[in-house]
């Protein structure tokens, strides 16, 4: 990361279920933003934690992921969150983050049709070892978002429209009441 970038002070987090193209996203997304990225798979790993999903294990993940993202915004860094954020109660601690760092926090919300996501996980990924097993796991317990976000199905757009598309989007709502 070099420079400042357009959307200063702002906490953008891409969510949805294993497999729909998230880090992928969030590492473009980072990049055209010149923001930080953050993601839970990478986080997990540095934790030692691989292939551990109990309750607790998540708990120290997501709690883990929040703290790199409140030292990013002490350091007045644009940060991109990466992970399924299934639960409300993670996605609480992330609207208190922004709250308390006075930032703009904007969801994405990605989709994919299940076809699709069993393709994609049967491949190996960057850091994620979901699988579709996983998939169906976090669909059963997926928490509906309630805040205002984008959706964005990534079976059905060019990922270079997606990314203009979701740039545009933040843009947007920068200036919006």
């Amino acid at each position: 990361m070099t420079g400042a970038s357009p959307l200063q002070r702002h906490l953008i987090v891409i969510c949805g279920l294993p497999g729909t193209g998230k880090t992928t996203l969030a590492m473009q997304l980072a990049e055209r933003l010149n923001a930080l990225h953050l993601n839970t798979d990478k986080v997990r790993i540095d934790l030692g934690l691989r292939g551990h999903y109990s309750p607790e294990d998540k708990s120290l993940v997501y709690a883990t992921l929040w703290e790199k993202a409140a030292q990013a915004i002490r350091q007045d860094l644009t940060v991109i969150l990466d992970g399924t954020f299934a639960l409300e109660s993670y996605r609480a601690r992330i609207r208190q983050l922004a709250a308390d760092g006075g930032y703009t926090l904007r969801w994405i919300v990605l989709t994919a049709r299940a076809p699709t996501i069993r393709q994609r996980v049967q491949s190996p990924r960057l850091w994620s070892e979901a699988d579709y097993r996983v998939y169906l796991s976090v669909k059963k317990e997926w928490e509906p978002l309630e805040d205002p976000h984008l959706v964005i199905s990534t079976d059905r757009q060019d990922p270079a429209e997606t990314l203009t598309a979701i740039v545009a989007w933040l843009h947007s709502r920068t200036h919006a009441p």
